[in-house]
Formats: structure tokens, sequence, C-alpha cells
């Protein structure tokens, strides 16, 4: 595959070489200001909002201790892998919809649920895990689990 694709580019002449670096540089552009964009519009709507860490998501918006800090950890764990601040963050948040934390790889959401499941001492399978699309979820899924549900 590798070999084709290189026979095929030296057989490009040279104004065909720069038209295909420049489409793809432009593509790059794209892609980049996409993100910073959805990171800008992240950071505008969780401004908006009352300031809630996520050392302290949890006891903002769960009643239940066990579920405070099961909503406490998760967001902590994905403000760490993300590098993304996540103050404001609300339970009804939807981790790629509105989050945009799409862009974890799928060794940072393995790493993740392997967290989770160490510290609560539950399992979660393949299929919860793809089920699971807001903060929320994740938090009753964990606690019903730890239940033995």
């Amino acid at each position: 595959m590798i070999r084709d694709f290189l026979r095929t580019l030296t057989a490009m002449v040279p104004a065909q070489i720069f038209a295909f670096a420049a489409a793809t540089g432009v593509v790059i552009m794209l892609y980049v200001v996409y993100h910073l964009r959805l990171k800008r519009d992240l950071k505008r709507m969780l401004g908006s909002r009352q300031p809630v860490t996520a050392n302290n998501f949890g006891r903002a918006h769960y009643a239940d201790p066990v579920k405070a800090e099961i909503g406490s950890f998760i967001v902590s764990k994905l403000e760490e892998l993300s590098g993304i601040e996540l103050t404001g963050t609300l339970p009804h948040d939807r981790i790629i919809g509105d989050l945009h934390l799409d862009e974890l790889d799928s060794l940072a959401t393995v790493e993740i649920i392997t967290e989770v499941e160490a510290r609560f001492g539950v399992k979660i399978t393949d299929t919860e895990a793809a089920a699971t699309k807001t903060l929320g979820d994740f938090v009753e899924l964990v606690s019903a689990k730890r239940h033995g549900g």
C-alpha cells in the first residue's frame, strides 16, 4: 500500500505534488480551526454557568454522598486526561455533544473506565460504556453497579 502511494507520488509532476501538498495543508488548517472553535465555544458555555470545580461537582449536584464522590472523580479524570478545565459542567452535559471530549482517544477512554472500575469496585461492559451519553448517565451507571445493579 505504501509502495503504491510512493509510486503514484513519484509519477506526479511537480505542479500536482504542489497542489496535493497545498490541499493537505488546507485540510489540516481547517481541522485545527474547527477544534479551536469547539474549545472556545466550550469555554464560553462553561463560563456562563455557576463555577463549580471538578472537586466540588459531586457535592453540588448530588445529595447522595456516593454519587457525589463518583461524579467528582469522573469529572476530575476527564479534566486530567483531556487537558480541558471542566469547571461549570452539569450532570446533563453530553460527554461528546456538549463537552466535545470526542478527541479523547480510545486509550484515554479505556483509562477512565479502568480507573473508575478500580476506584469503585465495579465492572463496566463495552455496551454500557457506549450507552453512556452524559456525565449523569456515567454517575448513575457506576452508582447502580456499586449497589448490585
